[in-house]
């Protein structure tokens, strides 16, 4: 996938996620290696990461 949903669908899939894999992905998205390739994704990830 090379195009970012929109935020909005991005917020639906995000909690549709165990709650598990989202501190999963917060966590590697705090890990500057991880998100420098991945920038837009983690930026939406560390934006709803808050509210796990």
């Amino acid at each position: 996938m090379k195009t970012m949903k929109p935020m909005a669908e991005f917020k639906q899939a995000w909690f549709a996620m165990p709650r598990h894999d989202r501190v999963t992905m917060t966590k590697a998205c705090n890990d500057p290696a991880m998100s420098k390739p991945h920038a837009a994704f983690c930026a939406n990830v560390l934006a709803l990461g808050g509210a796990n």
